[in-house]
């Protein structure tokens, strides 16, 4: 009896890569401890945007992308999608050949020739192979259906090509082939989810699906999004919609928490402004204990994303304009030109 006792007040001491461990799984661990620190931030490729955030959007955290009806929050969104993907296997490039370079130096090191033939060539170049034997996606919850599968192909093979794959002196065909078939891993590598049903409690239902978490862990999903959660909310009303949210927050907020991922949400917001047009208030939808549950909160705006909260700036408004259907900042050298309220000063 003495015994059982002991047992049943006894603290459960155990390290932190066990608890991880029991979690995951020994395999997914030991993947998840090197990524945790190899994926810090998601860059948006909007240039000054990313400047501002310090690198990108943060992982572990949620962002919440706002703005009035066709502001642009979609295809924002789409956007991150794809260049999570293609940063992906430009990194993968980038490592491919840091051993060749490697080994060459250390043979020039040792005083022989570095004699290249063509295998070393080859060797230099993107292994296509590899990129698609290598699993990563992106999950993309959609509620409003806007889901456009054409404007996202559009969107890739114009981010694929500014991103410039092709190795050099590499001939167009050549070129022209392996950009189609970077293009055909984004497409499949974005998992597409549909809401059957317009409600808050089918969205906690399936974000709350050990599937999920093992889908996360398999398939290597760093970014989440959810596009729009305003829609699925605004189909219930009263503390019914307050406590659906509240367990939405608390879900996302663990995934992001646990996985070290990118959660984005998309949500509309009401922006008041005087007669001169001057931005008076923004009220984001949801209420304010949605609103507090964000972490970093971006509003779209007649042409202007505003970082309306986040843990790495204050406040900044930066223009923007559509370029082959992306949003590119519109004032990049403006923006170099202005003091950085948040670098430490110069050393004069």
């Amino acid at each position: 009896m003495q015994i059982m006792i002991q047992k049943f007040v006894s603290f459960d001491v155990r390290t932190a890569h066990d608890m991880l461990t029991e979690k995951r799984g020994n395999i997914a661990a030991t993947a998840a401890i090197s990524n945790d620190f190899n994926h810090s931030i998601v860059k948006t490729g909007i240039s000054t945007l990313d400047q501002v955030l310090h690198g990108g959007l943060p992982n572990g955290m949620i962002t919440e992308v706002s703005g009035p009806s066709e502001s642009g929050k979609t295809v924002f969104c789409m956007q991150l999608a794809v260049r999570r993907l293609l940063m992906k296997m430009k990194m993968m490039r980038e490592q491919q050949q840091k051993p060749k370079r490697k080994n060459n130096q250390q043979t020039n090191e040792d005083g022989g020739d570095a004699m290249v033939d063509d295998d070393d060539e080859e060797a230099e170049n993107f292994d296509e192979a590899s990129v698609m034997s290598e699993t990563s996606q992106v999950l993309y919850i959609d509620s409003e259906r806007k889901f456009d599968t054409r404007f996202l192909l559009k969107i890739t093979q114009s981010m694929c090509s500014e991103l410039e794959f092709a190795a050099d002196n590499e001939d167009q065909h050549v070129n022209k082939q392996r950009q189609e078939m970077m293009v055909e891993h984004v497409m499949k590598n974005i998992k597409h989810v549909e809401m059957n049903s317009q409600q808050l409690t089918s969205c906690v239902q399936y974000l709350n699906d050990t599937k999920l978490e093992e889908d996360i862990i398999e398939n290597d999903i760093r970014l989440i999004i959810i596009d729009s959660v305003y829609f699925m909310a605004k189909s219930s009303s009263g503390e019914q919609r307050e406590r659906n949210l509240a367990n939405l927050a608390a879900r996302l907020k663990q995934l992001a928490n646990q996985f070290q991922i990118c959660i984005v949400v998309t949500n509309n917001m009401n922006i008041i402004k005087d007669r001169l047009g001057q931005v008076v208030a923004r009220n984001a939808e949801m209420g304010y204990m949605w609103s507090h549950a964000m972490n970093v909160r971006l509003v779209l705006d007649n042409q202007n994303i505003v970082i309306d909260k986040s843990p790495m700036c204050a406040e900044h408004s930066i223009p923007y304009h559509m370029k082959n259907g992306t949003i590119e900042s519109a004032e990049v050298a403006a923006f170099n030109e202005q003091q950085d309220l948040y670098a430490p000063p110069s050393k004069k």
